[in-house]
């Protein structure tokens, strides 16, 4: 009885928004590809972005906790980004006339730093979806409407009218399409066939905090400790794209939790501890490089995507073949095994922030930095290399800072 009632509910939510179109087709298309059981997924699924405030206000994790451990849900999926001016009105598509007087405000404050978008699974309930229960929990859109202290804008604050912690869908076909403006089509029609037939883990607590704790780390860190924080990122995103490659993908992971970045140690002694792991790292990262690039024995034919029929999908399965050997290769220039050279960090940026691993602009001059001189195992100062890593380059690299 509580499936039908979940299945017909999730047909009158979806039902407005049937012909809208996201990442390249209509909604009507995308739920054509789900199977009735991954379908009905969608009235215990949820969809919640934590804006650009709840980092600056250190708020993020601590809503994530508060849903998980005080309202009983589950995550399955987190996605971190700046969200364009297009993406914005899509996941505000209700609400574009409520906010149309600070609308330019908006677009900038999520350009500008960004936003973490995080798929919820909770129980099934006779009363609502999940979705909209979730978007109850949060609250009301204007502050002088909130009428309790027990909702989420209410509990974690908000600096000015504009400046709120959080933005829900309101029901299960809003949840759907931003799900997909955040995750992709390709992405969510997978994650719900998972949940339907319960091949799907809820993330743990290491892995939450690591994707979105690390986003609003403290910004005196160095560049050895920016670089160990993206390369443990780099391991959470290839554990998602390529769980086949698990045992390498762990190997790495603790190995960089090993790394002792300590806080009190000079620079040149945080310089050490990471040289000395680049050591130990060099082979595995040798052999996962080799197992993810295109074309490798056993790579995981999930992403070749061949056999798929419109040149937009066959791009996309493109992408996604090339990203695990991409962020492989980020980890690679990221030790220093080689001098980078490329250009001052760009396409390593543009790697990084496709797979939800964004970082300040602080930290990117700081990545820029290492590219150049910290992480450059042929850089020298006075003939004294800054970054001792054997064997050196044999050529290209750069012999004196100017």
């Amino acid at each position: 009885m509580a499936h039908d009632v979940g299945a017909t509910r999730v047909a009158a939510e979806l039902e407005p928004y049937l012909d809208l179109h996201r990442d390249g087709s209509s909604l009507r298309s995308t739920v054509a590809r789900l199977s009735p059981a991954a379908l009905a997924c969608l009235d215990r699924t949820a969809l919640l972005m934590l804006r650009p405030d709840s980092f600056a206000n250190g708020s993020a994790l601590a809503i994530l906790d508060w849903l998980r451990h005080d309202h009983g849900l589950d995550i399955v999926r987190v996605a971190i980004r700046r969200v364009s001016q297009r993406t914005f009105d899509e996941l505000y598509l209700k609400e574009l006339p409520l906010i149309a007087p600070g609308l330019r405000l908006h677009h900038r404050i999520s350009a500008d730093a960004p936003s973490a978008f995080v798929l919820l699974t909770g129980p099934a309930s006779q009363e609502a979806s999940l979705s909209s229960r979730v978007d109850a929990l949060k609250g009301a859109t204007s502050p002088s409407a909130e009428t309790g202290e027990d909702t989420l804008r209410a509990r974690f604050g908000r600096q000015s009218s504009f400046h709120v912690v959080a933005h829900t869908a309101e029901d299960a076909g809003e949840a759907l399409a931003g799900a997909i403006a955040a995750f992709g089509q390709d992405d969510v029609v997978g994650l719900l066939h998972s949940l339907a037939d319960g091949s799907i883990e809820p993330l743990d607590d290491d892995t939450v905090r690591l994707l979105v704790g690390e986003v609003a780390a403290p910004p005196a860190r160095d560049v050895y400790a920016v670089a160990i924080s993206v390369k443990r990122r780099i391991c959470a995103e290839l554990r998602r794209l390529c769980p086949h490659l698990g045992g390498e993908v762990d190997e790495l992971a603790e190995l960089y939790a090993r790394v002792a970045i300590d806080e009190a140690a000079s620079f040149v002694g945080h310089r050490d501890a990471y040289v000395a792991m680049a050591r130990f790292e060099r082979p595995v990262l040798e052999r996962l490089i080799a197992l993810t690039e295109p074309g490798a024995a056993g790579r995981d034919a999930r992403t070749e995507g061949n056999d798929r029929s419109s040149v937009a999908a066959r791009w996309r399965a493109l992408d996604l073949a090339r990203a695990p050997a991409e962020l492989a290769y980020v980890s690679w220039f990221l030790s220093g095994h080689e001098r980078y050279g490329r250009d001052d960090g760009e396409a390593i940026f543009a790697v990084l922030d496709e797979h939800s691993i964004v970082l300040s602009a602080w930290e990117r001059s700081l990545v820029s930095a290492g590219l150049i001189c910290d992480l450059d195992p042929g850089f020298s100062f006075a003939g004294v290399r800054t970054y001792p890593l054997d064997p050196p380059p044999a050529a290209g690299s750069a012999s004196n800072a100017s």
